[in-house]
């Protein structure tokens, strides 16, 4: 399943983003990389991944868009309007250091698909698992959607 799908990795910690993107490749992923929720949403609308990953708090960077998007939760807004008729249906994992419940509810209440907490010692396995899973319901959802139009 996974042998040319694009899995669109934003974090501003380039050994977590290296780290994550390294495992994802490792399971047949091709992988693309942004340092800042501005660079992603450009990104997904250039490359159209089957998958994010983002996390939530990113500064600004130098070169991003003063309208563009600061944090995950807006890339993700954006990326439900903004990356062709599939932007809905692009599942969306956030990885954040923030893990109460309350910051797994409004990851969800933002359109997220899947949060994983950063500081778990796990997250390069819970991301990888999360977007198999994801990617695996989505593909049903699309196939689905494909047929039926």
């Amino acid at each position: 399943m996974s042998d040319s799908l694009k899995i669109l990795l934003v974090e501003d910690e380039d050994v977590l983003r290296e780290e994550l993107a390294l495992n994802l490749r490792l399971e047949g992923f091709e992988v693309l990389q942004a340092s800042s929720a501005d660079e992603g949403l450009r990104m997904a609308k250039a490359h159209e991944p089957a998958a994010v990953v983002t996390d939530i708090r990113m500064p600004r960077k130098p070169g991003d868009a003063e309208d563009g998007p600061v944090g995950g939760y807006e890339l993700i807004q954006h990326l439900r309007m903004a990356v062709g008729p599939l932007g809905m249906l692009m599942p969306v994992i956030v990885l954040s250091a923030y893990g109460d419940t309350s910051d797994r509810i409004s990851a969800l209440e933002h359109g997220a698909d899947g949060h994983v907490t950063k500081a778990s010692g796990a997250e390069v396995e819970l991301v990888t698992a999360y977007v198999r899973a994801t990617l695996a319901r989505f593909s049903e959802i699309r196939a689905a959607l494909a047929s039926a139009g």
